[in-house]
C-alpha cells in the first residue's frame, strides 16, 4: 500500500515538540537539526512565542552572517 499525504496536510506530530517547546521558551537561541524538507522549520515556527524569529541556515546569506558572527545572529 503507498500512502502519499499532500502539502496541504496538518502538521504531523513530532517527537522534539515538547522538547522544542520547553527550549523556546527559556533559551534565546535553539539549534534544531535533522534531514532535510522534514518540517523543521514548520514546527519551529509554529511553537515560537511572542513573534520569535525563526531562521534557517539553508539561506546562504543567514549561513555567511552566523559564520561571521554567531552572536549578531541571536541578537
Amino acid at each position: 500500500m503507498i500512502i502519499i499525504h499532500a502539502m496541504s496536510d496538518p502538521i504531523r506530530p513530532r517527537h522534539a515538540r515538547l522538547a522544542l517547546a520547553k527550549h523556546l521558551k527559556t533559551t534565546p537561541a535553539v539549534v534544531l537539526g535533522g534531514a532535510r524538507q522534514t518540517g523543521k522549520s514548520t514546527l519551529a515556527g509554529s511553537l515560537a512565542p511572542g513573534g520569535r524569529q525563526c531562521r534557517t541556515l539553508d539561506d546562504l546569506d543567514v549561513l555567511d552572517q552566523a559564520r561571521r558572527d554567531p552572536g549578531g545572529l541571536v541578537s
